[in-house]
């Protein structure tokens, strides 16, 4: 799957953070390109930030750095990351 971006480099995806049940945050997506590898940066509206890295092969995103495992869901065109206490929605096409 490929994550869409309206600009480039950076985009803003609705996330719950800390446990919340609905989608009421907004967290801006830095994307860049490290050697071959794609990474976003999720930062949150309080300055703290989860880093991905896009899969190759397009099945989704993982955590760069942490042990904390990802869950993902797609659903329709909306790629679901849970990850900690936190989600996050990014808009994906499925390959």
């Amino acid at each position: 799957m490929t994550i869409r971006s309206q600009r480039a480099s950076s985009l803003s995806i609705p996330c719950a953070l800390d446990g919340a049940t609905s989608f009421d945050s907004t967290c801006a997506v830095e994307r860049s390109k490290v050697d071959q590898s794609t990474l976003l940066a999720v930062i949150h509206p309080d300055g703290g930030f989860r880093r991905f890295e896009q899969l190759p092969d397009g099945s989704g995103l993982a955590a760069v750095a942490g042990a904390d495992e990802v869950a993902q869901t797609l659903s329709g065109d909306t790629l679901e990351i849970s990850i900690a206490a936190n989600r996050y929605r990014f808009p994906a096409t499925a390959q």
